[in-house]
């Protein structure tokens, strides 16, 4: 919601459109269920959900179990954690909410840092299945030529999965690769291939080993 702009349609209009653009959807839920739309009664996430499963866009969420948000509370008690801390509550809409999104895709959390974690490996799954089931769109720069593809990191890093996918490779392996490439691929963000030399790769590689705590040295050279 924060990122609306004037507009002659209505917010729920501009976030459906958003929705209908978007190869899946992503939930992370507290004890809070959000800012209502004034015609629905419902939560503008809630009706984002439900609108997601309608229009047969996969969704998946992250639930912050009872504890942490405990945990959350106890850290600041003038925080308002949970639905009936709030100045007009809808405590049986969140109910109803959360009941709808415990059915589908889910996975509880009790920390906070283990959200990134959780959400790297849904979106594994969804790729592993991509192709088979979802279909899904992706995004490139409308800058970026067709015939310069092969020039970028993204391209060439679905290029190489495909190719180890035909060799037989394990759906593990193949994760473990999904892994290690996605986070090269965030390094260089849209760098050419032809622009990335030696001294490029060595610093990935210190940035890899110093961020996401390699602990084995065959770790390290696998990467």
């Amino acid at each position: 919601m924060e990122l609306f702009v004037p507009s002659d349609k209505t917010q729920w209009e501009i976030i459906k459109e958003w929705i209908k653009d978007s190869d899946l959807l992503m939930l992370i839920l507290g004890g809070r269920y959000g800012s209502i739309e004034p015609n629905s009664g419902k939560s503008y996430t809630h009706l984002e959900y439900e609108f997601a499963l309608e229009n047969n866009i996969p969704v998946f969420a992250i639930v912050l179990n009872e504890q942490l948000l405990a945990d959350k509370k106890s850290a600041d008690v003038e925080l308002k954690v949970y639905e009936h801390e709030i100045k007009n509550p809808c405590i049986e809409n969140y109910k109803l909410f959360k009941e709808k999104v415990m059915s589908n895709l889910v996975s509880i959390v009790e920390n906070i840092n283990q959200i990134s974690t959780e959400v790297l490996l849904i979106i594994q799954e969804f790729i592993r299945k991509d192709e088979a089931e979802y279909h899904f769109r992706g995004w490139i720069r409308g800058d970026i030529a067709k015939d310069n593809l092969e020039l970028y990191v993204e391209f060439n890093v679905r290029k190489f999965i495909d190719y180890k996918k035909r060799q037989g490779l394990s759906n593990l392996t193949i994760d473990s690769y999904n892994n290690d490439l996605r986070i090269f691929h965030n390094f260089f963000n849209e760098t050419k291939i032809t622009e990335i030399d030696v001294s490029n790769i060595k610093e990935f590689l210190i940035y890899r080993e110093d961020y996401y705590s390699v602990k084995r040295r065959t770790t390290m050279e696998k990467i």
